[in-house]
C-alpha cells in the first residue's frame, strides 16, 4: 500500500514536469523576433522593465512612487512599430492601488501621434494558465486597437503641466482672466493660479470667492479635462457668467506639478501625499497654496472651496 502511494507520488510530479517542459518549449516556440525600443523619458511617462515576453506580448511593470507603493499611472511608447491586437501585460498590476475588481473595468489608452487617444477594448485580469503559474499573483493583459511606427501606451488620457499651458493660451486674454502663480513646487516649478474676476462689481459689496484646487493627485488625469471645462463655462456660456456677476474665481489646475512632470500617481516629489497634507503642510505645495488662500480670504469672503479628484478606470 505504501508503496502505491509513493508511486502515485512520482507519477504525479513526473506529470508536472513534463507539462511544464512542454510551456516552456512552447512558450520559446512563440518568441518573437521583434527588436523594438521604448521611452519613458519624458513629462508624465512612468514605466520600467519594459520587456518581450517568451509568448510574444510586452511585459511591463509600473515603478513606485517617491512615498511608497501606491503606484497606478503609467504611460510609455514603443519605438519601432506595434500591430493591432498586440497584447501588453502588466505584470505587478496586483500589488498596484486598486483591487482586482477594478482592473475589470479599466481600459487603457493607445496613441499613434501622443494627442489623440483610443481606449481598448480587450482586457483581462486573472492568473496565468498552466501548472506552473497556479503561484502567481494575476496580472492584467490588455491589447492594442490600432497600428503604429511609434506607439503611445497610458492608463488614462494624459494631462501634462504642458497641456495645461497650451489651454491657458487660449483663454488669457478672455474678459477678467488673469493668470498668474501662488508659488514655486519642492522642484521649484511654477504653480498656476487662474482668475476669473467678478464681471459686475456692486459698491459696498464684499467680493465673494470660490476656490477650485485639482490634480493633488498627479494620476488622476481625467479632471483635468474636467477642469477645462469649468473655465470654458464660467467664461463663454451665459450659466457661468451669471455665477461671475456674485463669485471670484480662483482656479489652481494643477497642485501637484513635480507628481505630474515625474509621471507618479499618488505623491510630490518628496513622497508626500497632498490630500493628506491639511494638517501638518509639511509640503511646500500645500503651504503655497494655504498662503494664497489666507491672503486673499483676509479682505474676500470665502464661500467656498472644491477640491477636484478623479478615478481613471
Amino acid at each position: 500500500m505504501k508503496n502505491n502511494f509513493f508511486f502515485a507520488i512520482l507519477i504525479f510530479f513526473s506529470i508536472i514536469l513534463l507539462v511544464s517542459t512542454f510551456e516552456y518549449q512552447k512558450a520559446r516556440s512563440q518568441r518573437l523576433d521583434t527588436n523594438f525600443q521604448w521611452s519613458a523619458d519624458f513629462e508624465g511617462g512612468a514605466a520600467v522593465n519594459v520587456h518581450l515576453r517568451n509568448d510574444g506580448s510586452i511585459g511591463f511593470s509600473i515603478p513606485n512612487d517617491p512615498g511608497g507603493d501606491q503606484y497606478l499611472w503609467f504611460c510609455f511608447k514603443l519605438i519601432g512599430g506595434g500591430n493591432a491586437g498586440q497584447e501588453f501585460v502588466l505584470e505587478n498590476a496586483a500589488g498596484a492601488h486598486q483591487t482586482g475588481r477594478r482592473w475589470n473595468i479599466t481600459r487603457p489608452v493607445f496613441s499613434a501621434d501622443g494627442k489623440n487617444w483610443i481606449r481598448t477594448e480587450k482586457t483581462s485580469y486573472a492568473r496565468q494558465t498552466g501548472i506552473t503559474h497556479l503561484l502567481e499573483k494575476p496580472i492584467f493583459c490588455f491589447q492594442s486597437p490600432i497600428s503604429a511606427d511609434t506607439l503611445w501606451v497610458a492608463y488614462f488620457q494624459p494631462y501634462t503641466n504642458r497641456d495645461l499651458q497650451l489651454f491657458l493660451k487660449k483663454i488669457q486674454t478672455a474678459p477678467g482672466v488673469s493668470i498668474s502663480t501662488v508659488g514655486l513646487s519642492e522642484e521649484n516649478r511654477e504653480i498656476t493660479r487662474v482668475r476669473l474676476a467678478r464681471i459686475r462689481d456692486n459698491p459696498g459689496e464684499k467680493n465673494q470667492q470660490i476656490w477650485i484646487v485639482g490634480r493633488e493627485h498627479p494620476g488622476e488625469t481625467p479632471l483635468s479635462f474636467v477642469c477645462e471645462g469649468m473655465i470654458q463655462a464660467l467664461i463663454e456660456l451665459p450659466a457661468g457668467r451669471r455665477l461671475r456677476n456674485t463669485f471670484e474665481f480662483n482656479i489652481i489646475p494643477i497642485l501637484n506639478v513635480d507628481g505630474v512632470f515625474h509621471g507618479y500617481y499618488y505623491h510630490n516629489a518628496t513622497g508626500i501625499n497632498l490630500a493628506r497634507d491639511w494638517m501638518d503642510f509639511k509640503s511646500a505645495e500645500a503651504r503655497v497654496l494655504r498662503d494664497a488662500i489666507v491672503q486673499s480670504a483676509a479682505d474676500k469672503d470665502l464661500r467656498l472651496m472644491i477640491n477636484l479628484h478623479s478615478a481613471n478606470d
